[in-house]
């Protein structure tokens, strides 16, 4: 295809792959199958640019950074471009494909959302996207988004999409996707703790309640229930139908003969999960420590997330459903079809279902639990409004709030951001980060912002001295606090992680960048790890009693050198 593109004079082009490692790859190969798309002049107008930038990088630390074998690359027109490279190597990339010295970028979607930089082409690796949990189609927003960097103003009369071909994508849906102009805003906003805190400090209940609904999230679901509503009495009837076309169900219960393991599960799996209540499993993902999490959705359509430690006994599997596409988990619309298929299944296997009998003892059916949201997240039509409830709730649980005021632990909370807030805040106040060096501290408010990228489980506890005693003791918390939020029907905060305290610790104790970093563990990710440590203890230095402020500006200071300082702009790159 690249041979094709040049000789059609189609590049610069831009090659989005959805995977950082998959990006780099896409440049080595070519690289090593000899393809150079820069004249001599280019490739040394492109080593002239780059050295100057990378003139206050330390020999060693180049070395460790593998520049030789990335500016050979450069040379060539050739480059990746993704949020696992150290900010210096994306904003040369980013520099030299402005200046027409970069013919052909391997980039993740992160190069089509804030960065201002159209090609002649782009190219569309594919139309799926893994999410974590399962491979979603892009949605037409997505891609826009790419498809749109294709065509320079003032330069080009016309831009080049190009997809490549799949066996799961037909050709109707690529043109479905391109003609497309449903471009759907959703929101993200969610109310987190540090935010309610805020709230309950500055406003009354009733005042924080009506600024959470008039939010626009709020509105999105607000319209989501409207737009259900006239399909509300033909629900109620197909929830009818499947009660009376299952009358022996409550008393003879469900069995396919076999219970299985959450992480067994597939999607399209039709599962009685807990005492009679039917789901359908939409994915299943794996997270660390061997744990799964399963989204499923039920014969209301209403979606939850369950997690394998709150099912009471295993799930039985009923059958399989095919999931409708495109698959949209988010979009209630799809999650109505579902339902209906749901449906449609327990009513046409009625006489399947009821001549079984279920090998452990459960309770009946009931559909009108359906929905409930008992296993996760709260999806209610007044969802906002219930997660500032229940976050509350929380609060008051761990002794942070005391009805609509905080307490002298709660104050802590409004001050901190961070998506580990409420353990970070509860740490402090337990005295769990006092008394303890600048690397140690360093290394322990690593475990609150540190999480593993990729399969597999993280390396656990790799650090002596106090860190394995400290660390058991906010995994305790942690444990404690995920307790609370369960009961208040909440998904609990991730669990600390340990992975990245040993190396973090090297660090500020002194290491070189070349023992730290490696296949395993790429310089940008490091950096980036290193730069979100030093951001909380920022927050701590604010927040902490005097001693403890003192410790985090020193860990800061030791951690803000060399490349980390370099991509935080506090050293001049160019001299």
């Amino acid at each position: 295809m690249l041979s094709e593109m040049v000789t059609a004079e189609m590049l610069p082009a831009i090659h989005f792959i959805f995977s950082r490692a998959g990006c780099d790859e896409a440049r080595d190969s070519v690289v090593r199958d000899g393809l150079c798309l820069n004249t001599k002049e280019e490739a040394r107008a492109v080593e002239t640019r780059a050295r100057a930038r990378l003139a206050g990088v330390s020999e060693s630390d180049q070395v460790a950074l593998g520049v030789a074998n990335w500016l050979e690359a450069l040379r060539r027109g050739i480059a990746s471009h993704h949020a696992g490279l150290v900010p210096v190597f994306k904003e040369i990339t980013e520099d030299l494909f402005s200046a027409g010295l970069l013919k052909l970028v391997y980039a993740t979607e992160t190069l089509a959302l804030g960065v201002n930089l159209p090609a002649r082409s782009v190219v569309v690796d594919r139309l799926t996207k893994f999410t974590g949990e399962t491979h979603e189609i892009l949605t037409p927003g997505q891609f826009s988004q790419l498809s749109g960097r294709a065509g320079r103003r003032g330069l080009d009369t016309e831009g080049h999409v190009l997809v490549c071909w799949s066996p799961f994508i037909g050709y109707k849906r690529v043109t479905a996707l391109a003609d497309s102009r449903d471009f759907v805003l959703r929101s993200a906003f969610r109310p987190t703790y540090n935010m309610v805190a805020n709230l309950v400090v500055s406003r009354s209940r009733d005042e924080a309640v009506d600024l959470i609904s008039r939010s626009f999230a709020q509105f999105q679901i607000d319209r989501q229930v409207a737009q259900r509503s006239p399909r509300g009495a033909e629900i109620r009837r197909e929830s009818r139908e499947t009660l009376e076309a299952l009358p022996d169900l409550c008393s003879a219960g469900l069995n396919t003969g076999q219970r299985v393991q959450a992480a067994d599960l597939r999607p399209g799996d039709v599962v009685d999960l807990d005492e009679g209540l039917i789901h359908l499993v939409l994915a299943v993902g794996q997270r660390r420590g061997g744990r799964s999490r399963i989204r499923l959705v039920d014969g209301n359509g209403c979606a939850t997330v369950a997690e394998d430690s709150q099912l009471t006994t295993s799930p039985l599997i009923l059958g399989s459903v095919e999931i409708p596409t495109p698959f949209l988990p988010e979009d209630p619309v799809f999650r109505q079809r579902v339902a209906k298929r749901l449906n449609k299944f327990l009513r046409e296997n009625s006489d399947h279902l009821r001549a079984t009998k279920r090998p452990a003892p459960g309770g009946p059916l009931d559909l009108s639990k359906q929905g409930s949201g008992i296993f996760g997240e709260i999806e209610t039509p007044d969802d906002l409004v219930a997660r500032l409830a229940a976050a509350h709730q929380v609060l008051e649980v761990r002794g942070m709030a005391d009805g609509w005021s905080l307490t002298t632990r709660g104050q802590i909370l409004t001050g901190l951001h961070h998506e580990s807030d409420l353990l970070t805040a509860e740490a402090l106040s337990g005295g769990l980060l006092d008394n303890l060096g600048p690397a140690m501290l360093a290394a322990m408010v690593s475990c609150l912002s540190y999480r593993k990228r990729g399969p597999g489980e993280t390396v656990g506890v790799r650090l002596a001295g106090e860190f394995p005693g400290r660390f058991n003791t906010l995994t305790h918390l942690a444990a404690a606090i995920a307790s609370a939020e369960r009961g208040a029907g909440l998904s609990p905060q991730e669990e600390p992680d340990p992975g990245f305290a040993h190396l973090v610790h090297a660090w500020a104790s002194g290491a070189k960048l070349e023992e730290l970093v490696g296949e395993d563990l790429p310089a940008g990710e490091f950096v980036r790890n290193v730069r979100m440590v030093a951001d909380l203890l920022r927050q701590l230095a604010a927040v902490g009693s005097p001693g403890l402020q003192a410790v985090a500006t020193e860990a800061e200071d030791l951690l803000d050198r060399g490349i980390v300082a370099m991509s935080a702009g506090r050293i001049d790159m160019s001299t």
